[in-house]
């Protein structure tokens, strides 16, 4: 088989490498379920923006970091955003994570980390169980469990956790 220079890839050639990504593969059912069981246990901690520390304050980014941490996977924990990001700054800081990457909506699995919309932006972030959403939400005071189904039509992004 030949290679393909740059400028001869072919639709096949690609489509070949994409499904043949590791980076694209869904995730285990292991590292799922440690996914969910990592955000899980920070259920009940209080809201606090900026929070990192499970148990005694978190805010919606806390909760990913938490679940990175606990995955044993690099991070880039941002300091010094605002309450309500703007500007496309979440997006860009989710980015930036080495062992993040955006997925199509449709592709949604549990596991997955999703972005939602608050008003006009994106601006808050959650770990999808399959049913439900995990997230430390102002309004709520703390970090909850709750259905996915009210928050499908805010739903902007969706990143994957790849090792």
């Amino acid at each position: 088989m030949a290679t393909a220079s740059p400028n001869s890839i072919t639709t096949s050639t690609a489509i070949t490498w994409l499904m043949s990504s590791p980076n694209l593969s869904t995730p285990s059912m292991a590292q799922t379920n440690k996914i969910i069981e990592l955000a899980r246990e920070c259920l009940g901690t209080p809201f606090v923006h900026q929070g990192r520390i499970c148990g005694v304050a978190m805010d919606c980014a806390g909760v990913l970091v938490h679940v990175l941490k606990g995955l044993n996977l690099p991070y880039n924990d941002q300091k010094g955003y605002p309450c309500r990001p703007y500007k496309g700054l979440l997006e860009k800081g989710l980015s930036e994570q080495p062992h993040l990457q955006e997925i199509l909506l449709s592709e949604l699995s549990a596991g997955d980390v999703v972005l939602f919309r608050i008003e006009t932006a994106p601006r808050h972030l959650g770990i999808y169980t399959g049913e439900n959403v995990i997230h430390a939400y102002k309004d709520t005071g703390r970090v909850i469990e709750q259905s996915f189904k009210p928050w499908t039509s805010q739903l902007k992004h969706v990143y994957r956790i790849v090792e």
